[in-house]
Parts: structure tokens; sequence; C-alpha cells
């Protein structure tokens, strides 16, 4: 038969220890996944034992962890699956205009269903806008020194193997860095401490106190 149709909505309540030595970052957010599945509805037990795609974070840097319930909608014949996820992930920052410089923070999501299977494509409104966002006013834990756009970017890419296709998702979230605060809690106080020790070669030898 066709494969299923999973429409993705990814919403970012969290995002923390951006670390540019190690180029990652930790995140939390919650993923929806919504199935048409009018012909499963009345199969669907308390554990949806049919539902069991492993979701793989291909660019996370240690285990995720994820925590799942199951929804119907019978109106609309399909099945929304919640997913809660948290982990730090990876990702090459890019500092070529440092520090008024923008970041790109992605998490790519694909299973291991192939795409005779299980499709996942991005979850838009009617006018083809995505639904996903990222929450930038109450549960971000991001620095002092950045700021959140308020979008998110998906985007559909193929993950092939040597014999099946695989369909993945790329969901990107913005950092802006705020300069002046990194300006004003590294550079000051480097100048200051640096232009004191240089103040000490104005002193003349012969106005310095004896130590004998």
């Amino acid at each position: 038969g066709k494969p299923l149709v999973g429409k993705v909505r990814f919403y970012f309540s969290s995002l923390s220890q951006m670390k540019e030595d190690n180029q990652s970052f930790y995140a939390k957010f919650f993923l929806t996944v919504d199935v048409v599945a009018d012909c499963l509805l009345d199969k669907v037990g308390p554990h949806v034992d049919w539902w069991n795609p492993k979701f793989i974070f291909s660019n996370s840097v240690s285990d995720v962890k994820i925590e799942k319930s199951v929804r119907k909608n019978r109106k609309e014949n399909k099945l929304t699956f919640y997913y809660q996820v948290e982990g730090e992930f990876e990702d090459a920052y890019d500092l070529r205009f440092f520090p008024w410089d923008r970041q790109e923070l992605e998490v790519a999501l694909t299973t291991d269903w192939d795409d005779q299977f299980l499709i996942l494509e991005p979850a838009q409104d009617e006018n083809g806008e995505t639904l996903s966002e990222v929450d930038t006013k109450n549960n971000i834990s991001i620095s002092s020194k950045w700021d959140l756009e308020d979008k998110v970017r998906v985007q559909l890419k193929s993950n092939d193997s040597a014999r099946y296709k695989y369909s993945q998702l790329n969901a990107t979230i913005f950092a802006l860095r705020r300069p002046w605060a990194y300006i004003a809690t590294t550079w000051l106080r480097t100048f200051v401490v640096t232009s004191l020790a240089f103040s000490s070669f104005a002193i003349d030898l012969g106005d310095a106190p004896s130590r004998d």
C-alpha cells in the first residue's frame, strides 16, 4: 500500500549551553507528528503497537531523551503523536563576522522507516508557511549574549542508503549575538586590565618607595 505521511512540527521551548569551542548547543523541544490513518484508527490501542519508528537525530552529540504520547482525532481521521525531546546537538559555528555573527542552529531528524512505509513532511498552514515555532519569551534559557529570531526553517532532505531512501527534516533556529554585551563583559574588562598594567611604565623609578 501507500506509505504513511507524517506532518511534523517543531516547537523549541529551551535553548542553552551554546558551546563555540565544542561546536554544539543544548535544546529542549516538542515534536508533533500528524498521521492520516483513517483505516487504522480503530486498531489503535493504548500504546499504538503498530507505530514504532525509531526517531534518529543524526547530529546529536549523545543519547537524546524522548517521551511519547498519542491522541486520536476522528474528525480529521488522523493520529497525532507527541514527543518531548531533550539533548545536545552539534553544528558548525560561523564566526567570520564575530562578534556581529548570526548562527544557524540545526536539528536533523530522520527515522529507521524508509519511504516505502513513512514519509516525513514539514507541517504547514494553508499559505505554505511552516507551523514550527520557537519560544523567544517564556522558557528560552539562552545566555544574555544571544537573541533568538522567532522563526524556524524546516527543510525536507533525502537521506539515501545503498538500497533504501529515507526522508529527513532539518529544523533550523537562528541566534543573533549581542555584540555590545560581549564587548562590555569581555573586551572592556580586558582593555581596562591591560591599560592598568601598561600604566606602570609611566611611573618614575625615583618616585617609587624604597623597599630597603
